[in-house]
């Protein structure tokens, strides 16, 4: 019995040790073909295309070699989809409790927009409101909510954009929809995005057009921006002259301060009763792309120093992106023009 016993250990480890050798066989054959490229051709990284291919199947890196991203086919609910409603940020809220919101001491804010016993924060939750009833209005299957804002604050990695999702979702999204759970899951899950890049309200207006495409695999027909009436000129004017978007393809819905206080029950605090956007009018006018004369705010509203990465998902609007002005942007070169 011993000496079977131990003729059955010899082969077993045998057997183990020709294994051991296959797999270095395997090894070393798999490294030769690996260094010398089926191609022989590298990418800008020095790795060979064949490698870049197998490391990019490994880690789903969805970027091709021309540093594009390769998003997956569109959901077939957007088939029907054609608009962009957008909603620009103003705040970032800090707290830990979904609840809180109305806290002014919890949102990360302008100086400007500060004292006023969170009068201010009430008010961003009608612009909210006002884009879930444009939502519903237009037929959910026909529009995108886009919230834009981004990481602004020294609030941490927290977003404008996120930060009025949390709001909408918070406050039952106001509402709008009643009882529909049904609804109120379809539009928080599929209708209601963040965008959380931008820094100004420019870059509200261009990178919300980025984010839809990301979404929903091509560019709205019409957009529909939600925000303060007293900056309907920068927007309408301005903005939308820059990006070459057709006036008939925009609008502008503007919320007036003492109408968004009476929906409230509350009075407009008398500060902000004159409220103005000459000083930014002036600034746009005079760099139509606010790529000069914004370049230190852009710096420092990116206290989380993220990197925008519309040039990858949206590479038709590359130049668009890139572009300084201060001649206004070719709108042969759209997808719109």
């Amino acid at each position: 019995m011993r000496g079977a016993a131990a003729s059955m250990r010899r082969q077993r480890n045998i057997t183990i040790g020709l294994l051991c050798i296959l797999g270095l066989l395997y090894l070393v054959s798999a490294k030769r073909n690996t260094t010398s490229g089926a191609s022989g051709q590298e990418n800008a990284t020095g790795m060979s295309e064949a490698k870049h291919g197998e490391l990019s199947a490994a880690l789903r890196i969805d970027i091709d070699e021309g540093g594009v991203a390769q998003l997956p086919p569109p959901s077939d609910e957007y088939k029907d989809t054609d608009t962009l409603i957008l909603v620009p940020g103003h705040g970032v809220f800090r707290g830990l409790n979904a609840q809180d919101w109305s806290r002014e001491d919890l949102w990360g804010l302008e100086p400007f927009q500060q004292g006023f016993d969170g009068f201010l924060i009430k008010a961003f939750s009608q612009h909210i409101k006002r884009s879930l009833e444009e939502l519903k209005g237009r037929g959910m299957q026909r529009s995108v909510v886009v919230f834009s804002g981004g990481q602004t604050k020294r609030a941490g990695p927290r977003s404008e954009g996120l930060s009025y999702y949390i709001l909408a979702e918070a406050n039952n999204l106001f509402g709008v929809f009643g009882d529909d759970t049904d609804a109120k899951t379809e539009v928080l899950m599929s209708r209601l995005f963040a965008e959380e890049f931008a820094r100004d309200s420019y870059e509200n207006l261009l990178f919300s057009i980025c984010r839809y495409y990301e979404v929903v695999g091509r560019y709205p027909s019409k957009i529909v921006v939600v925000n303060w009436e007293y900056k309907r000129e920068r927007f309408q004017q301005y903005h939308r002259a820059a990006v070459r978007w057709p006036m008939a393809q925009f609008e502008y819905i503007g919320i007036v301060m003492r109408d968004a206080a009476a929906m409230l029950g509350l009075e407009v605090p008398q500060s902000m009763r004159s409220l103005s956007d000459a000083g930014t009018l002036k600034r746009v006018r005079e760099d139509l792309y606010l790529c000069k004369v914004n370049s230190q705010l852009r710096v420092d509203r990116n206290p989380q120093r993220r990197v925008i990465p519309y040039l990858q998902s949206n590479p038709t609007l590359r130049k668009l992106l890139l572009h300084c002005g201060p001649d206004l942007f070719d709108e042969k070169l759209l997808p719109w023009g």
